[in-house]
């Protein structure tokens, strides 16, 4: 009984372990600057990225991403029109928060997820006469990596719990720990 809560606590903490270390796999950064016409209105600029050395070299990701842009009015999201593609360039945007959610996109042949997997979904809020420009790179961490990591960290720890319980521990109550000498204790052998 007690080996199978174990083991299937063991189960939970690295499904809990990978879905949080792979979902930080993405990284989403801001910056904003003053627009060069300043204005009523602002301005968003999102490009996707691979890695960060591709951001260092400005080689935008192959693979198409769909964007989503949407703003709330009245009570109800309403979205913008995109395209497919790795960059985008909204001008004109009115000063509100706006809910950029980028998710794969479907092959050109149409197979695929019915529903693309969503790769990040990110509120940024975008002011008048300001530029924002919005990088997303998506492989920020080595997975791998992170995956034997979690897998080596849940596996010690379920393998420790299990040693604990299934080995009894009535023998370390005979283990006596004593002080080491003092200086004052080893003169007086003198």
């Amino acid at each position: 009984m007690r080996q199978t809560s174990i083991l299937r606590t063991g189960r939970i903490a690295l499904a809990i372990l990978l879905s949080a270390e792979l979902s930080g796999c993405v990284s989403v950064s801001t910056t904003r600057t003053k627009a060069a016409t300043p204005g009523a209105d602002g301005s968003l600029e999102v490009a996707v990225y691979d890695t960060p050395a591709q951001v260092r070299a400005g080689v935008l990701s192959e693979p198409r991403m769909s964007l989503e842009l949407g703003r709330f009015e009245q009570g109800r999201e309403v979205l913008l029109p995109t395209t497919a593609g790795s960059t985008w360039s909204f001008d004109s945007l009115p000063p509100t928060e706006y809910r950029l959610r980028l998710k794969a996109a479907a092959k050109e042949d149409g197979s695929g997820p019915a529903t693309p997997p969503t790769i990040t979904d990110k509120s940024i809020k975008v002011a008048a006469g300001e530029a924002v420009r919005t990088q997303v790179i998506l492989k920020k961490f080595p997975t791998t990596a992170v995956v034997i990591g979690g897998v080596v960290v849940v596996g010690a720890v379920v393998g420790i719990a299990y040693a604990v319980t299934a080995h009894s521990l009535d023998g370390l109550k005979n283990i006596h720990f004593s002080r080491p000498p003092t200086k004052k204790s080893a003169r007086s052998r003198r």
